[in-house]
């Protein structure tokens, strides 16, 4: 594994662009449905127009301070792309008179997009460094801008690792490879627990189990619960939530903003990385707490990713650098 990194530059929080992007997919999906009817080249043309335009509207409203890109789902491979004056052209040939048009809402805030991508084997549609980008060559995820703060005092850690809110157990059975490999790492440095236990079961959902985690957590200086992720498209994310409402969250985030990017310094598999508020039990407001949901369960090369024992001691090497290491 690559030398953690020790960057510090300014905080990153991203807290709406996730639910955003999921919801570009979904709403992506609709159109779909809506034009399957039409097989023709003609329609195909409209829909990868459409489609194109209603990304672009939704990049808009992702924060400027997060790098992420979406994979289209669409072949567009025959066709050229033309984006001007806020309308998407989708063309066979040259003045190709059943060429699919849309146009979408631009924004003042951002340069015009003006640009042709001729016949794309892929295609790429996301925002880095505050621009928009639309482009056939992969994009590389940028490195977040860390703060500098004083290291928190670690000496106890509780994991957490069981069922989520889908109640899918072969997810839980794989966020448990990534806490038990965690918690070996961590029982070299700390005093270290595993919220489950054969009484305590993994498939135990979160709202009837919180009564034994507040006892748990009663004395750990931090908590750190890991979740496998899972949306309806082809991303493949790493997100850390934390509560909005900590007392601790400058700590948080730092620790967070290490992790995630040295976890991106080794894999250029993921397509977001995010640091996101969020209301959850387990996050503590007195303690560094933290809920880190890797990958996306419904996407076949994520879940092929975050299956290999390499990946998963990868992972947790950064998630223990990070806490141990790192002087922020």
């Amino acid at each position: 594994m690559k030398n953690i990194l020790t960057k510090k530059r300014g905080q990153l929080v991203y807290k709406f662009g996730m639910e955003l992007l999921v919801a570009a997919i979904i709403f992506l999906t609709f159109i779909s449905i809506a034009y399957k009817f039409g097989t023709g080249e003609a329609i195909l043309k409209i829909r990868i127009a459409e489609d194109i335009g209603l990304i672009i509207e939704d990049m808009y409203s992702i924060s400027d301070d997060i790098d992420t890109y979406i994979i289209y789902p669409e072949d567009a491979s025959k066709f050229d792309i033309t984006i001007k004056d806020n309308i998407v052209s989708v063309s066979s040939e040259v003045n190709d008179i059943t060429s699919g048009n849309y146009k979408f809402v631009g924004n003042s805030n951002y340069p015009p997009i003006d640009l042709t991508i001729e016949r794309p084997k892929t295609l790429y549609i996301g925002k880095t460094d505050g621009d928009i980008i639309i482009t056939k060559d992969k994009p590389d995820l940028k490195k977040m801008r860390c703060d500098e703060i004083e290291k928190p005092v670690i000496n106890s850690i509780l994991i957490d690792s069981g069922i989520d809110e889908t109640g899918n157990i072969n997810k839980a059975e794989l966020a448990n490879s990534f806490a038990f490999y965690l918690i070996n790492k961590l029982s070299r440095d700390y005093e270290v627990k595993h919220a489950r236990n054969d009484i305590n079961r993994l498939d135990t959902p979160l709202p009837s189990f919180t009564s034994i985690l507040t006892h748990e957590m009663i004395g750990k200086d931090a908590i750190i619960g890991i979740n496998i992720g899972e949306t309806p498209d082809n991303s493949n994310n790493i997100v850390i939530y934390h509560s909005p409402d900590s007392a601790r969250k400058e700590e948080v985030r730092a620790l967070s903003c290490i992790i995630l990017n040295n976890i991106i310094e080794e894999f250029d598999e993921f397509t977001t990385i995010a640091i996101v508020p969020k209301e959850e039990f387990i996050l503590d407001n007195d303690k560094i707490s933290m809920i880190i949901e890797i990958g996306n369960f419904a996407n076949t090369d994520s879940l092929d990713l975050i299956k290999k024992p390499s990946t998963i001691d990868s992972i947790t090497s950064t998630i223990h650098g990070a806490l141990k290491d790192e002087i922020i």
